[in-house]
């Protein structure tokens, strides 16, 4: 619990981010190694085939838990990559530790979405070959023409991380790309809530990119 565990969760500004909006420490050793055992649980209870350690939403910086948690920041790479190789560091040490006791059969799933959008660029260790990332963005943003450019050049960057992958059994037959698309448009109490909206055109232009 958030009391037994404080040193789970971030400090921000000096404060323990272990309130009413919680935020976890990512270079905490207890929280991996609580993670990894959940993971395992629900491979072996439930014969999970994929599991999502995505982090709780809203993260803004790293941990100040320490000089080294801190490091991992990366501002000169804007908002969008900000946190990436704090968060990737996390989630491909603890796709390892899946992977070397299940194989690849067993995969690790996590969102490329706001600060940690963008692919990390200084890993400890190689892209782990069950590592999963499912790219976030609201689908109807293409309309935008610059939008839609950006999305397909990290789209773009995620593969070719992918695709110089080559440890072990690496590579565009292991790690997998997704994409998880927003359609709230309408959705309750927006201003145009209940107002019909399509965009067939846009989806068939996306859809076409991504095969």
């Amino acid at each position: 619990t958030k009391s037994e565990h404080p040193e789970y969760y971030s400090i921000r500004d000096d404060i323990r981010m272990n309130g009413s909006n919680p935020e976890p420490d990512l270079c905490s050793p207890g929280l991996f190694a609580e993670n990894v055992l959940y993971v395992k649980a629900l491979i072996d209870l439930y014969n999970a085939t994929m599991v999502s350690v995505m982090p709780s939403d809203g993260f803004t910086g790293a941990s100040e838990s320490s000089p080294e948690c801190l490091a991992r920041e990366t501002p000169e790479r804007g908002d969008q990559g900000l946190l990436s190789d704090y968060v990737f560091e996390y989630v491909n040490n603890l796709s390892w530790e899946i992977y070397e006791d299940y194989g690849i059969d067993r995969k690790i799933l996590c969102a490329a979405y706001t600060t940690y959008l963008l692919p990390p660029q200084n890993l400890s260790r190689p892209l782990a070959p069950n590592l999963q990332i499912v790219l976030t963005k609201w689908r109807s943003d293409n309309a935008d023409e610059a939008t839609k450019d950006f999305y397909e050049n990290v789209s773009n960057q995620w593969l070719e991380l992918f695709s110089t992958n080559d440890n072990l059994t690496g590579g565009v037959e292991t790690n997998k790309f997704y994409t998880y698309d927003y359609y709230l448009i309408n959705f309750w109490e927006s201003t145009t809530e209940s107002v019909a909206a399509y965009f067939p055109h846009i989806i068939e232009e996306d859809l076409r990119f991504l095969e």
